[in-house]
């Protein structure tokens, strides 16, 4: 559990839960500014992500291929794991994300690398309110009420 901090001015991501983490909890932190993601969670299972504040992460430029795009304020992929855990059984609900015109999304979900993640009841503000999903999604990703 990472609760009631104050993360701000990274040159790289906010906050990573690590490849093969199993029920993590991030609640009550404010994340801001990080030159990538405000949150990059992918590989884990059983994270709950609530009442975070994202102001404006994801300050660095994309790259050209799909595992360099990483200025959204959160991030739920796959990416090399030696542990081989899947990305699956996710709540990311009641944050505040804020974003500018220059990030992909507030929130970028890969379908194709990831099960039973529900996105609700989130507070986007700012230029790029979208919730990014890319792959197939087979109804696994769950969006709803966020305003």
């Amino acid at each position: 559990t990472a609760a009631n901090n104050i993360i701000k001015n990274n040159g790289s991501r906010g906050v990573t839960i690590e490849r093969g983490s199993f029920n993590c909890t991030l609640i009550g932190n404010v994340v801001s500014n990080s030159g990538r993601q405000g949150l990059w969670a992918p590989n884990s299972a059983g994270l709950t992500v609530t009442g975070n504040i994202f102001d404006k992460n994801g300050r660095k430029p994309n790259g050209n291929t799909n595992y360099r795009i990483w200025n959204a304020n959160i991030t739920v992929n796959a990416a090399s794991d030696p542990s081989n855990t899947y990305t699956r059984d996710y709540l990311i609900a009641d944050n505040i994300i804020y974003t500018t015109a220059d990030q992909i999304a507030a929130v970028h979900i890969d379908a194709d690398k990831s099960r039973n993640i529900i996105i609700k009841n989130n507070l986007l503000q700012g230029e790029n309110r979208t919730i990014k999903i890319d792959g197939k999604n087979d109804g696994s990703i769950v969006i709803e009420g966020n305003e």
